[in-house]
């Protein structure tokens, strides 16, 4: 079987498209990576309850013009990294307005429709919060962080009363 000189050239340009693409996807151009991701910087969050380290907390960034908040949960020590597309990338630059969560959940969790278990006037499950409401709300919180390049640190006091 001959090869012609006309399929050897097509040979020859769909294994450099190949290398191309390749190359492209190992160093994050094109496949893998989002062109309309905004730019962010690490971000570290510590929360503290009337002077003292708020732990299991969620601490959200939300800027009004942008539907990709920052979130990140804090530690033992009521630290967080905040993260917005993938791990501790931080928070997209500019002013955003600050949400923190802390609630306990109690009772039995309900059974899916499809279980045997399921019963439709089983009592719902409550939710606690465990820092004052205002807190939970961006536009009432109280907090404001504005991210710029390098690496940002926020403190937040909070106050139970």
């Amino acid at each position: 079987m001959k090869i012609s000189l006309v399929s050897t050239r097509i040979i020859k340009s769909v294994l450099v498209l190949a290398a191309t693409t390749g190359f492209a996807f190992v160093t994050g151009c094109g496949v893998g990576s989002d062109p309309n991701r905004l730019p962010t910087a690490p971000v570290t969050v510590t929360l503290t309850l009337d002077g003292k380290p708020l732990a299991d907390a969620a601490i959200s960034f939300i800027q009004p013009q942008n539907p990709v908040p920052a979130a990140g949960r804090t530690d033992a020590d009521g630290v967080a990294k905040m993260m917005t597309y993938k791990t501790d990338d931080g928070a997209i630059l500019g002013e955003h307005n600050v949400m923190i969560i802390k609630t306990e959940i109690s009772g039995k969790a309900a059974a899916s429709q499809d279980s045997p278990d399921y019963d439709p006037n089983a009592p719902a499950q409550k939710v606690k919060n465990l820092i004052p409401e205002k807190y939970n709300n961006p536009g009432t919180s109280g907090f404001k962080a504005h991210v710029q390049k390098g690496d940002n640190k926020f403190p937040f006091e909070l106050k139970s009363k």
